[in-house]
């Protein structure tokens, strides 16, 4: 399991939760991993569409 240093919480309506946890299942991959894939994904595309370089890596960067 890979350790991050940084946490921030969010606070999900019962209609978003169950969705979630839904696609989850279908994925079969951690609700967490899922939020944060999903959350870097748009990061990135708000940040190319800013003109902001993204200082992080990731895996759905293209090269």
């Amino acid at each position: 399991m890979k350790k991050y240093d940084y946490q921030r919480s969010i606070r999900l309506n019962d209609k978003v939760k169950q969705s979630l946890e839904k696609i989850c299942e279908v994925y079969r991959v951690n609700e967490s991993d899922y939020i944060r894939n999903s959350l870097e994904k748009n990061l990135i595309i708000d940040m190319q569409s800013n003109g902001l370089k993204p200082t992080f890596s990731s895996f759905l960067q293209t090269a």
